[in-house]
C-alpha cells in the first residue's frame, strides 16, 4: 500500500515538473532566440515582454498572438486543474476567445503597459475563470 502511495506520489511530482518546464518554455518569449522578425511597412519593430508591446503584436499578427495565448491558457487551466495556485478553473475557450479577452483587459487597465505580458495573460484569464 505504502508503495502504491509513493508511486502515486511519484507520479504526481513528475507531472508538475513537466507543467512546470512547459511553462517556462512557454512563458520565456524571445523572439531575437527564434530569429523572427516583425516588421510593419517595411519597418522593424522592438519587441520586448511587456504587455503593450505583445498588445501590438496582435494587432499586427492575430495567429501569433493566439498562439501564445492559448499555450499560456492551456498551462494555467493544468495548473488550476491540479489545485496550484495561479491556474484558471472551468475555463471554455478558443485562441480567438483568448486574444479578445487579453485586448479587452489591456485597454481596460492601460497603467499595466509595461508589465511582462504573461503576468498580464494570468490576470485577464484569472479574473474570467477563477479558482474557487
Amino acid at each position: 500500500m505504502a508503495g502504491l502511495r509513493f508511486a502515486e506520489y511519484r507520479a504526481r511530482v513528475a507531472l508538475h515538473c513537466r507543467l512546470a518546464y512547459a511553462a517556462l518554455s512557454i512563458l520565456s518569449w524571445n523572439t531575437k532566440g527564434w530569429g523572427i522578425e516583425v516588421r510593419e511597412v517595411g519597418e522593424e519593430l522592438s519587441l520586448s515582454r511587456s504587455t503593450g508591446g505583445f498588445y501590438a503584436l496582435c494587432k499586427l499578427n492575430s495567429d501569433r498572438c493566439e498562439g501564445y495565448l492559448t499555450g499560456v491558457a492551456d498551462i494555467l487551466l493544468a495548473m488550476g486543474n491540479s489545485h496550484i495556485a495561479g491556474g484558471i478553473c472551468n475555463a471554455e475557450y478558443d485562441s480567438v476567445n483568448l486574444r479578445k479577452v487579453f485586448e479587452l483587459w489591456v485597454q481596460r487597465h492601460p497603467d499595466h503597459l509595461q508589465d511582462d505580458v504573461a503576468i498580464s495573460a494570468q490576470t485577464a484569464f484569472r479574473e474570467l475563470w477563477p479558482c474557487t
